[in-house]
């Protein structure tokens, strides 16, 4: 398949649960509900296909296992940081939490990222991009949920200087 089919295909994949939403959201006299139903089929179908359809021509081997754990990395420095620069604007609260779970999961997406990813290095880029955002999930419900879930904003990776 010509590649500038292949951009087009996975560009669609995107845009169209995109516009589907805009429009259906205009025309509908219940457009949180079509909303949430719209994010579900794209959730359930379209992301697995496009995940599929990007690992498929991959040669899986031991060393792509750096992708996943440069995530982590990325979001515990990006948690960190927020940290640090948190205590500098002097927030609590909600805000607090809202603040450092943004930090630790800013710019951590298969969209945007896989497309640049696509656009560099063809499937082989959108592949690695797939790889690289597999930690994301269970990062989010081993870390991110429970710290947000905290009554005293304080959890698991919180750094104790700040209690």
């Amino acid at each position: 398949m010509p590649v500038e089919i292949k951009l087009i295909l996975f560009q669609s994949m995107v845009i169209i649960p995109f516009l589907a939403g805009f429009i259906m959201k205009k025309r509908t006299a219940e457009p949180a509900r079509v909303s949430k139903k719209i994010i579900m089929i794209n959730i359930a179908v379209v992301d697995p296909l496009i995940v599929f359809w990007s690992i498929w021509g991959l040669d899986l081997s031991g060393d792509l296992i750096f992708l996943p754990l440069a995530g982590i990395i990325l979001s515990i420095t990006g948690f960190i940081l927020g940290n640090i620069s948190m205590t500098l604007i002097k927030l609590g609260g909600t805000s607090k939490k809202t603040y450092l779970i943004s930090s630790s999961l800013a710019n951590h997406g298969f969209t945007m990222g896989g497309f640049i990813c696509y656009l560099l290095a063809g499937e082989k880029g959108l592949g690695h991009a797939a790889i690289f955002v597999s930690y994301f999930l269970p990062f989010v419900f081993t870390v991110v949920f429970p710290y947000a879930g905290k009554k005293n904003g304080h959890g698991i990776f919180t750094i104790t200087y700040l209690k």
